[in-house]
């Protein structure tokens, strides 16, 4: 009952935050130039490019083991089409302590990351469809440990082994309330086979007068049934290889439940 408690608190402190995050939208609610198109003039490529950047609302719960000697739960959400064209996801990593085999059950930290989207030309087709602004917001167990962070993403498909469904995103933050720098990504989603599939991303982090740091974490997926997928993720973190108490490399397995 002591780790439910711990959870529902730091799950609270967690949530909370989105809701001053929302209020970004008045930060990327600008008017947009439509480039429209009748569609008599779509061509074929137009409509798929358009189906594939496409979403579905999304709610999905993963439990992981770490080689690190501690658990994480994961809940990430998705909701995509919203009024004005708005897109917003998000997750929340409740995490154990590194190296503490016997209290690996206890969820004693959290990161949160959410994400205000838009795209730029949303009556578009064809590849400028997938131009956007977006807004993030970043919490590292709450005090003073929270950025936000805006710039510019675009989304396209990658045509890879035969298939449509695999698609790349490039994001560039170049302002962080924190001044410390600005951050580039690489988000995808590769189609192996009907049931395998790798998702991930990769972020660098330009640190002012200071090092670098990446984030990797690529992860291979099965799919169980239609309800959970099967996953195992490897997990690089140079912020926390960088602190001589933590190890930055760690291979993760667990199950997610999609709903």
């Amino acid at each position: 009952m002591q780790n439910l408690s711990g959870v529902s608190v730091l799950f609270f402190q967690a949530v909370s935050r989105p809701i001053i995050f929302i209020c970004l939208f008045l930060l990327i609610h600008s008017p947009v130039v439509s480039f429209s198109e009748t569609g008599q003039n779509k061509s074929k490529s137009d409509i798929k490019s358009q189906k594939l950047l496409e979403e579905k609302n999304k709610i999905e719960i993963s439990y992981y083991l770490d080689s690190r000697d501690y658990n994480t739960l994961n809940i990430l959400t998705l909701f995509p089409n919203l009024p004005l064209d708005l897109k917003i996801f998000g997750f929340v990593d409740f995490h154990g302590d590194q190296n503490q085999s016997d209290n690996r059950f206890d969820l004693t930290r959290y990161f949160m990351e959410y994400r205000l989207g838009r795209p730029l030309f949303p009556k578009s087709s064809g590849w400028i469809k997938g131009l956007g602004l977006e807004a993030e917001y970043n919490d590292f167990n709450g005090q003073r440990n929270h950025v936000s962070r805006f710039g510019a993403t675009y989304k396209h498909k990658l045509p890879l082994f035969g298939n449509s469904k695999s698609w790349l995103q490039w994001r560039y933050h170049p302002y962080e309330t924190d001044g410390s720098g600005s951050q580039a990504s690489m988000i995808y989603f590769i189609s192996l086979t009907e049931d395998f599939f790798i998702n991930g991303f990769a972020d660098i982090n330009f640190i002012e007068d200071g090092r670098d740091r990446w984030l990797l974490e690529p992860q291979l997926n099965y799919k169980l049934t239609d309800l959970i997928d099967a996953a195992i993720e490897f997990r690089y973190n140079e912020f926390e290889d960088g602190n001589p108490k933590l190890d930055g490399v760690g291979v993760a397995v667990g199950l997610k439940l999609k709903f």
